[in-house]
């Protein structure tokens, strides 16, 4: 009987595909953040999420308090489902910064978590929040992980970016070079 890989094994080769995109509240969570004994430090992190949002009406009232830190990995971004958080994926999170030293962000969409209240609530709508989002972080490449609701965001954003000019029958190549997981 053949060994099976690992899930972590699988879940590792999964991350090395990605562009991602997000919006609402943002935590990111680095390595210097996770230590043994950080469980505190990461529940005031949770506590304390920065905000944003596409809507100018709105985006003059929101801080821009997150930085990346170049490094040469990607940043993987989580994406959570219909009424969910970005708390759903705390565990998750801080696992993959202990384990790959990557940048990892959790993502609020609108009108859930800590995210401010919208009338839109339409996957164009979070699409852009994400893109903007993305822009504002200057992350031009990263793994977009996304569970139901979140997985159709990432979908949409992602063929978004596909190449105006790509055939049609090549744009499923052209999202696995910008890396997607949708669960």
């Amino acid at each position: 009987m053949k060994n099976s890989p690992s899930p972590l094994f699988l879940l590792h080769q999964t991350l090395q595909l990605a562009l991602c995109i997000g919006a609402g509240s943002v935590l990111l969570t680095t390595a210097k953040q996770i230590r043994p004994s950080a469980c505190q430090m990461v529940k005031r992190d949770l506590s304390n999420p920065t905000l944003f949002c596409s809507s100018r009406r709105v985006k003059k009232y929101l801080p821009t308090k997150v930085k990346l830190i170049k490094r040469d990995s990607t940043p993987l971004v989580f994406l959570h489902g219909l009424f969910g958080s970005k708390s759903n994926f705390h565990s998750i999170a801080k696992s993959l910064v202990q384990r790959t030293g990557r940048k990892v962000l959790t993502v609020d969409a609108r009108n859930h978590g800590t995210s401010t209240h919208s009338a839109d609530l339409t996957y164009e709508a979070m699409t852009n929040d994400l893109t903007h989002l993305l822009a504002q972080l200057h992350i031009g490449k990263c793994v977009l992980i996304g569970h139901s609701m979140g997985g159709k965001v990432a979908m949409t954003t992602a063929l978004s970016q596909v190449n105006k000019r790509t055939p049609p029958e090549h744009q499923y190549e052209s999202l696995l070079h910008y890396g997607l997981c949708v669960a």
